[in-house]
């Protein structure tokens, strides 16, 4: 279901993803507390939903997000498997405070998921073998590189293009590090950092 939930997110099928979301947590909600899969459900349903227009729901998913985050269940895991969960949870929020206008709302998440991003990379042997699935520091990297710019974009944004310049820098050096020259996560940073210095009134 998760895959298929992200396979129609990617295809730009946004409702189709979001009904395939809202399914799995209306799931995993009734049965086994499964925070991290439940988390998961939220954020990208709360992104389908975003980017529909539909504001309300979305906020609403990662308000319950949050509750769930807060709730002691799962407390036995490491600390750093929380950490991560909160990564994504920081994310999400900085997509919608972004996409909503709310820039220094946008940034705080922005940066807080870049702080916990690293503790993860530190710490990326640990959490895959907690969660089960294929983690890895460049799967981690990836994250952190991508926060980045997203990160790049806000201060753009914000009018602040002397930093917006350094973080476009310092993520289209990762993606070239991580994936090479011909990659499309990198051509994209290419284009961040290149819509920076154009209103810098740098072509």
């Amino acid at each position: 279901v998760k895959v298929l939930g992200r396979e129609q997110f990617v295809a730009g099928r946004l409702l189709d993803s979001l009904k395939t979301w809202s399914g799995l947590i209306d799931t995993l909600e009734k049965g086994d507390n499964r925070k991290g899969q439940l988390l998961a459900g939220y954020a990208l349903a709360a992104r389908s939903a975003a980017v529909i227009g539909d504001i309300p729901r979305a906020e609403r998913l990662l308000a319950r997000a949050d509750s769930v985050l807060a709730d002691p269940r799962g407390a036995r895991l490491p600390e750093i498997v929380h950490k991560n969960w909160a990564r994504s949870n920081a994310i999400a929020w900085g997509e919608l405070y972004f996409r909503t206008g709310r820039l220094a709302q946008a940034e705080a998440k922005y940066r807080t998921a870049l702080e916990l991003n690293d503790q993860v990379i530190a710490n990326a042997n640990e959490v895959a073998t907690v969660v089960g699935h294929d983690a890895s520091v460049a799967q981690f990297r990836e994250m952190k590189y991508a926060t980045m710019l997203h990160l790049a974009s806000v201060l753009s944004a914000e009018g602040r293009l002397v930093e917006a310049e350094v973080e476009a820098r310092k993520g289209l050096q990762g993606d070239l590090d991580l994936f090479g020259r011909n990659h499309e996560q990198t051509s994209i940073a290419l284009v961040i950092l290149s819509a920076i210095l154009i209103e810098q009134g740098r072509p």
